[in-house]
């Protein structure tokens, strides 16, 4: 089974193309368009986060997961 990223970015396409690229390299992707969104996939099993936005105010910078 493939490993689950989170990519997590308000710009749309770029994460379209971040998570396009992933899979590419056989990655299961999920996205989040903020930092709220991003913590409720953390519900979903995902064990790996990104995020390339350090001023998102929900929840004041990257998100991280365990």
């Amino acid at each position: 089974m493939a490993e689950k990223i989170l990519v997590v970015e308000d710009e749309t396409i770029l994460r379209e193309t971040l998570a396009y690229n992933f899979t590419k390299e056989g990655y299961s992707v999920e996205q989040a368009a903020d930092g709220p969104a991003a913590i409720d996939g953390h519900s979903f099993g995902i064990r790996c986060a990104m995020s390339s936005d350090e001023e998102d105010n929900a929840v004041q910078g990257a998100v991280r997961l365990r």
